[in-house]
């Protein structure tokens, strides 16, 4: 979040005032610092105090909120009679000032009569700016009678006593802002008025704001009518105050003029110059925070105004609250207590200038752009469908995608002409070649290991070794893959969506690198920090290992493929502490039915709680589990120690406490999400990367045991307990809660995944 502008905030009061008053007229109130949704990277929330100055205003340099107070500024006034700094002004002189000062405000009989009525009790009119004392001074008394006239308002109703000690608030801190606008113009010289005239602006616009907030705080009805008239007075007086203001910058002598201050592009002038560096500090781990948030809970706070409750009253020095990149729906409020205090946010791309638009196809497509209001969608219309899906088969539709959308691509570039850098995904690399013909530089992301990576060129140099069969073929699968420890040649990842020949084709085409300004990778390297070194070496290209992306906020807005059951989470409340087996096999995965039954059945006879996701039409030849054997109907109707849904929120199933295993076929992002969570795994791979992500699971990060062969009903029961109650299961558990909590690590501030992140942002921008 930036510094905010008042007419920002105005602006969402007012969309907000049919809420109830509780939700809305915290919105509405700057105290200090409202927060509402998302922080999303390199922004900073400021809010200082000057100690030794404690009519310094909380909110300073807002802009103007109401179009009253910005035509009264906007309008040109009249320069008649201009007055030298150094002139003193007799008393029969000030009429004509008067006029000539009143002339460009909204409410001139108002603004007249409030100057003369203050001259001819005796102000001494010893420069110009006496008269403009002499509007603010106004301002100021009118507000004591709106603060004594809302505390006498009685009523029996929750939301309007609520809006009564909320305006209270409101009228005290506007009388800071009118004291501090006060002692500046009375600390500065006639000469060096123009100076000032930035900050007089935004403080009175903070004082508009505060009546305006006050008066939205109430429901409609006869007490908000009568909190309306008696502030409308002091809106009056503060909007003619505003006014004044600009009169005076353009009718003293000329003086040389300073550039207004753009709070959004520049530091303003009363920060410090040690808080100066911490603002233009880019890498935010060498802020070292005083407190973390994060809504994973991977920091000190899940919620800002947790982290704000903990900072002491009496803080020496700068507290600085970093708020880790996601969504935070809530209101908070900063009160006066909370001074010198920083709030900064996560870094992105997007908060760093650039400009992101994400091209996609029309197949498959699902629509995300509501929930990324800041990134642009472009989509191609690649003219396919699920009937091209089924004649071609996965592989030859991928083929055949890249070739369709090159062209497209290339077009749509040509006529925006306006990109500086393309990044695409491995299997989506139509764009590596259009970006070579536009002469962009362009990176590539991959949504696997890097493991993988690396295994998909093995495969490419080893492919003879699935041509063969027999025994002796077999035989030669269980061998080590040279300079490839600890993978077998039937690690590798072949396919099960169409022959070697086009994998290879795929894979071909997936693997040029080498132009790349670099390779951006789903994952950790505390997780791979060998194979992440072996694709540097191999590409010849920095590899940027930014994941587990799962683990970023901004990737819980993203929508599930199926509609989730959440139910499956209460049952998951009632059972014991790493009690439950939780079984899925992803959304692609088809199961035969008779593996089904003896799965089904190995998890009866396991005596273990299973939660089993069975995605519809996921099994051969079976519609629904109403055919099953009875056996396992009767686990499901009776009693708590079976579950079944279609699809299951996932992350949250993992990351709770009653889950101490999962069944998966191991594919990239259920394997990182089982780490994260401190899971231990049964794999049971199917194709592709899931082979290589098993192997790294069993033999690298030892959390994991595969099981393989035809699958009976005994080799389930005998898993499942192996790992819910037996000791090499516990084993198990002990190493991935270790390796979770290096996973947590890596994703915080001054962590691998962090700082590959940070340089990744920092290659873009020098490219």
């Amino acid at each position: 979040m930036a510094f905010q502008d008042f007419d920002k905030i105005q602006e969402r009061v007012n969309a907000n005032r049919k809420r109830k008053f509780r939700k809305r007229i915290i919105v509405g109130t700057v105290s200090l610092l409202v927060v509402v949704a998302a922080i999303i990277g390199g922004a900073f929330a400021y809010v200082a105090f000057e100690k030794q100055n404690e009519q310094e205003p909380k909110n300073n340099h807002k802009n103007d909120a109401k179009d009253s107070q910005k035509k009264s500024q906007s309008a040109s006034p009249t320069p008649k009679a201009p007055v030298a700094a150094a002139q003193s002004v007799k008393p029969g002189q000030a009429d004509k000032i008067i006029e000539t000062l009143c002339s460009t405000t909204l409410y001139k009989v108002s603004c007249e009569n409030t100057l003369k009525n203050r001259t001819e009790k005796g102000f001494a009119v010893e420069s110009p700016t006496t008269f403009l004392k002499a509007a603010i001074e106004a301002v100021n008394e009118d507000l004591d009678r709106v603060l004594e006239k809302v505390l006498s308002l009685k009523t029996e109703n929750q939301d309007d006593k609520d809006a009564i000690a909320q305006c209270k608030l409101l009228v005290e801190d506007a009388k800071e802002e009118i004291v501090a606008s006060l002692n500046k113009v009375n600390g500065t010289e006639i000469n060096n008025f123009v100076k000032i005239v930035p900050d007089l602006d935004n403080w009175l616009s903070a004082v508009m704001s505060y009546q305006e907030t006050c008066i939205d705080g109430f429901e409609e009805g006869n007490l908000k009518s009568e909190v309306k008239k008696s502030v409308n007075s002091s809106q009056v007086l503060t909007s003619n105050s505003l006014a004044l203001i600009k009169s005076f910058d353009a009718n003293i002598s000329p003086v040389e003029k300073v550039a207004t201050r753009h709070l959004l592009d520049q530091i303003p002038s009363w920060v410090t110059n040690e808080d100066r560096r911490m603002l233009r500090a880019v890498d935010v781990e060498t802020l070292n925070p005083n407190a973390t948030v994060a809504k994973d809970g991977s920091g000190n706070f899940t919620t800002i105004n947790d982290a704000l409750k903990a900072m002491p009253e009496k803080y020496e020095g700068r507290y600085i609250i970093y708020v880790k990149q996601g969504v935070y729906d809530e209101s908070v409020t900063v009160d006066k207590k909370k001074a010198n205090l920083t709030m900064v946010g996560d870094g992105s791309l997007s908060s760093k200038g650039f400009a992101i638009t994400i091209v996609r196809t029309q197949y498959n497509f699902y629509d995300i752009s509501a929930d990324f209001p800041g990134i642009n969608f472009f989509t191609i219309d690649d003219g396919l469908s699920e009937s091209d899906m089924s004649s071609l088969g996965l592989l030859d539709f991928i083929l055949e995608l890249n070739s369709l959308c090159e062209p497209l691509l290339k077009e749509f570039l040509t006529l925006k002409d306006d990109f500086d850098f393309i990044i695409h995904d491995e299997f989506v690399y139509f764009p590596r070649q259009v970006a070579q013909d536009l002469n962009l530089p362009k990176m590539v992301f991959s949504a696997s290991s890097a493991a993988t990576s690396i295994s998909r060129c093995m495969l490419m140099e080893n492919q003879d070794k699935w041509v063969h069969h027999g025994e002796e073929a077999r035989s030669k699968l269980e061998e080590l893959v040279p300079k490839f420890h600890p993978f077998r040649y039937k690690d590798l990842p072949v396919t099960a969506y169409g022959s070697m020949e086009r994998l290879m084709l795929l894979y071909h085409n997936v693997s040029k690198r080498e132009t790349s300004s670099g390779i951006i990778h789903n994952s950790s390297n505390c997780l791979e920090n060998v194979f992440t070194s072996a694709a540097e070496d191999t590409w010849g290209v920095q590899v940027y290992p930014v994941g587990p992306l799962y683990m970023t906020d901004s990737a819980t807005t993203c929508p599930s493929l199926f509609e989730e059951e959440r139910n499956c989470l209460e049952w998951l409340d009632k059972q014991e502490t790493n009690s439950v087996i939780y079984i899925s096999m992803g959304s692609l995965a088809m199961t035969q039915k008779k593996e089904f039954v003896e799965m089904a059945m190995g998890l009866v006879q396991s005596n273990q709680p299973f939660l089993w996701v069975i995605r519809p039409g996921s099994i051969t030849g079976q519609n629904s589990v109403d055919s099953l054997p009875e056996q396992f109907s009767q686990a499901l109707t009776h009693g708590d120690r079976a579950f079944v849904v279609s699809w299951a929120p996932q992350k949250e199933v993992l990351r709770h406490r009653a889950v101490g295993g999962f069944w998966n076929h191991c594919g990239w992002n259920s394997s990182l999400e089982s780490i994260s969570c401190g899971v231990p795994m049964i794999c049971r791979p199917y194709s592709g990367d899931q082979r290589v992500n098993t192997r790294l699971m069993t033999h690298v990060w030892q959390t994991a045991f595969e099981v393989e062969g035809e699958l009976e009903r005994e080799i389930v029961e005998t898993a499942v307990r192996k790992l819910i109650v037996g000791d090499e299961g516990k084993e198990m558990r002990r190493r991935a809660i270790e390796l979770k909590k290096q996973v947590e690590d890596s994703v915080r501030i001054g962590g691998s995944s962090y700082s590959a992140l940070m340089s990744l942002v920092d290659s873009i921008m020098a490219l």
